[in-house]
């Protein structure tokens, strides 16, 4: 609740107890005295907006919702106390808001939508486009983000929007992906995953936030976003999600037109906008036979007032080059109280940085120093799996400040797959007492003290190799490439490849003896004036 107050969050404080009630009357005191409690404990924090004092999804007598609205204005008799309720239980006329996904004219109150977003077939298989894991890629991405736009067939953005201002707001089921203990599968349906790393649907959220908006430590102003990687299986349409007035589109140095908000005819603030069939694939093939590798790009611009004000690019991934390190503090530091914990994600990137959405690597995390991984080998957590390009641990801290390093390399190492990676930081001396009685040893239990299997100076030296070893490897690559489009270099690039175990190779070419072509796809030609007949 501290927290709700310092970053501006509303809160709606709910009653414990869900889909039960005993007809024994100590059941409902004991429930009275929770409602009491709940007051008493929160009514001081300017993050509650609303009390829900029921019980629920559950079949209640008449006089309890009376009892339990009577309670809360009892315990909190000032402006600003506001109960809610379901609009078909029982009691629901005694609230002051009702929770509903309609709008009823004769309703003479606020309504609230709880829950929406979800929309399952049933709720024992629990499918639905609102559930879409990061990791399954683009279009199932796409597919959520427009469920929540405007597709869904009960509530969506545009619907509430378009409702009247008796509509007061709603919240989306839910926020972040989530386990589950009534079901063998985990909650899709979060704009974030787990770990809060954003799918497209969040950028659907961002761009619907006022671009004038001025709030300090959080992310403001002017957003725009591209929701296409541009690789070989992405969508010839191109879908951009801002805030702002016109979004200009540029693919491959040439401009596809601007397109206005205000235009669609939306209800929304901000609906996506669609560039339809602008990128194909083989587009990018062309550019790169061409050497105009500066040209693969797509560029789009946010204009207001007809400026510019915001900018973003989307570049093809190439070939896969390092893991690329960052924490996920959000503002926030991580603080030395033994149960802090901070997102670290390894992210599969090329050379320039662009992350490889379709790399599949498993990535092992070691920690040094005041910190430790939270999960371990059994239960997944180390190493990791790439999904859609990036693998995420947890990180907790100890009771001491200092340090923390944490590094991730690709299982089976090899010199072809890529560098790896670390990044530092450092946790800060908690500003409150640390009341526990457990032992230092005790508290770091919680979490994998991963015994580092090298130090920072082999681990550094061991990369550096491989980025040498990259490079050369990257030089062939070239000459290879280069060998390729060039037929009087054929027999040279064969001779070049084959020539290992007792294979050989004279002026160039090959003799006939002992040669293995491994893996190598190879034009067959008449070598003439060779040893041996040639």
């Amino acid at each position: 609740m501290d927290a709700c107050d310092e970053l501006g969050m509303f809160v709606i404080v709910a009653t414990p107890g869900w889909q039960f009630w005993n007809n024994d009357p100590v059941f409902g005191e004991r429930v009275y005295t929770d409602i009491r409690n709940m007051v008493r404990r929160d009514r001081n924090h300017p993050s509650v907006i609303l009390w829900e004092p029921i019980l629920n999804e559950t079949h209640y007598p008449d006089n309890f919702a009376a009892a339990a609205y009577g309670i809360v204005h009892e315990e909190y008799p000032f402006q600003g106390c506001y109960t809610a309720c379901d609009q078909r239980a029982k009691g629901q006329e005694y609230f002051d808001v009702i929770y509903d996904h309609d709008i009823n004219p004769n309703l003479n109150k606020s309504v609230f939508v709880r829950e929406w977003g979800d929309y399952v077939d049933d709720w024992s298989a629990h499918n639905s486009p609102s559930r879409a894991r990061r990791s399954w890629g683009e279009e199932p991405q796409l597919v959520q983000a427009g469920h929540y736009e405007k597709s869904s067939p009960t509530l969506s953005l545009e619907k509430i929007y378009a409702m009247s201002p008796q509509m007061v707001g709603g919240c989306l089921w839910a926020a972040f992906e989530c386990n589950r203990g009534y079901h063998p599968d985990p909650f899709y349906g979060g704009i974030m995953d787990a770990f809060r790393q954003p799918k497209y649907s969040y950028y659907l959220f961002q761009s619907q936030r006022n671009p004038s908006l001025n709030v300090p430590q959080i992310e403001n102003g002017p957003m725009i976003y591209i929701a296409n990687e541009l690789t070989p299986f992405s969508s010839g349409d191109v879908r951009i999600f801002s805030n702002c007035e016109e979004v200009r589109l540029l693919v491959f140095g040439q401009e596809f037109g601007t397109q206005k908000v205000a235009s669609l005819g939306a209800r929304m603030p901000s609906p996506a906008i669609t560039f339809t069939n602008v990128f194909q694939f083989k587009d990018l093939k062309k550019l790169s036979g061409a050497k105009q590798w500066d040209e693969e790009k797509i560029v789009a611009e946010g204009l207001i007032g007809g400026k510019v004000v915001a900018t973003t690019t989307r570049r093809p991934a190439l070939r896969k080059h390092h893991l690329e390190l960052s924490v996920d503090f959000d503002g926030t530091p991580l603080m030395a109280d033994g149960s802090d914990i901070v997102t670290v994600v390894a992210s599969l990137v090329d050379e320039r940085g662009n992350v490889k959405r379709l790399g599949e690597e498993l990535v092992v995390f070691e920690v040094e120093g005041e910190g430790r991984l939270i999960g371990s080998a059994a239960n997944g957590a180390n190493p990791r799996p790439l999904e859609w390009g990036t693998a995420p641990c947890l990180i907790q801290s100890t009771t001491q400040p200092g340090k923390i390093t944490v590094r991730a390399h690709v299982l089976f190492e090899g010199i072809t797959t890529p560098i790896g990676g670390k990044v530092t930081f450092e946790s800060l001396p908690t500003a409150k007492p640390l009341l526990f009685s457990e032992t230092a040893s005790s508290v770091q239990s919680g979490g994998e003290k991963t015994a580092a299997s090298t130090s920072n100076e082999v681990f550094d030296l061991r990369q550096k190799l491989k980025a040498a070893e990259a490079k050369i490897n990257a030089l062939n690559l070239k000459n290879v490439e280069k060998q390729q489009t060039s037929p009087q270099e054929t027999v040279f690039t064969a001779g070049l490849l084959a020539s290992s175990g007792n294979q050989r190779v004279c002026n160039g070419l090959f003799h006939r003896e002992s040669i293995t072509w491994r893996g190598v796809f190879v034009k067959t030609v008449e070598m003439k004036n060779t040893p041996n007949g040639g």
